[in-house]
């Protein structure tokens, strides 16, 4: 499976790859301009057809690939200002995921269309965000400046990240977290890729860490809920006020 900001998403046959053998447009819903996939997130304890898309203008798209082509993208999350060059569901947890785009990471719920939280603006843009594969409360973002951040929510939330770290001084494009947690792998504009060794406390699990991420991302998601219904609220009397014209 293959994404580009041409909007289309290819699926492919190893044994034809001559051409795609399945495409998906991707639009925003009663529209038929295209958007521009930048990223894209496949998680198969997920489902083995449903994946996640970043994008150009911004936002991220859930679709599922088992749905009819009109029908595939069953769900539109829009939340920052630049495009959405990382997105990943947490491995311990996946209705979460984080992305990254413009200067700013946010966390999502995918119950909700817009972001539980974020981190404020850093110095430099981001470009790529991963997991950590062993602990569920740490992520990591490679930023254009050429450091590595590490983040960890139980810790410090999203204010300030716990390490940072000078791995290039060109642009980091990409990072991910191996299977074993102790390793991460960054790709860098030029050409390099460099590993990284990950110490004890970024890589050994706190006691009952997964249940007190999760009560930490289910506070911030009743936080935002509660946001939600108060503002939908205000509209409603809004818009009665306008209708008696009391404004």
């Amino acid at each position: 499976m293959t994404v580009s900001t041409d909007g289309r998403v290819l699926w492919w046959d190893m044994r034809h790859l001559s051409e795609p053998s399945d495409e998906l447009f991707l639009q925003n819903k009663g529209s038929d301009e295209r958007l521009g996939a930048i990223s894209l997130e496949y998680n198969p304890a997920v489902g083995p057809t449903r994946f996640m898309v970043g994008t150009e203008e911004g936002c991220i798209l859930s679709c599922n690939r088992a749905k009819g082509q009109g029908d595939r993208t069953s769900a539109i999350f829009d939340g920052q200002q630049g495009g959405i060059c990382g997105v990943e569901r947490s491995p311990f947890h996946p209705k979460y995921f984080v992305t990254c785009g413009d200067w700013t990471t946010r966390m999502w719920n995918e119950d909700l269309r817009t972001p539980i939280s974020g981190t404020p603006s850093q110095q430099a843009r981001l470009a790529s965000i991963c997991w950590s594969t062993t602990r569920p409360g740490v992520y990591f973002t490679a930023r254009a400046d050429g450091l590595v951040d590490s983040w960890d929510i139980l810790l410090k939330g999203h204010r300030a990240p716990s390490l940072t770290y000078q791995v290039a001084s060109d642009q980091l494009n990409v990072i991910r977290s191996h299977a074993n947690g102790r390793l991460l792998a960054t790709g860098g504009a030029n050409g390099k890729t460099c590993i990284l060794g990950v110490g004890d406390a970024l890589a050994e699990a706190l006691p009952q860490e997964k249940g007190l991420l999760v009560q930490t991302l289910e506070g911030e998601t009743l936080q935002e809920k509660n946001l939600e219904k108060a503002q939908k609220e205000a509209k409603v009397q809004e818009d009665f006020r306008e209708a008696l014209g009391l404004t």
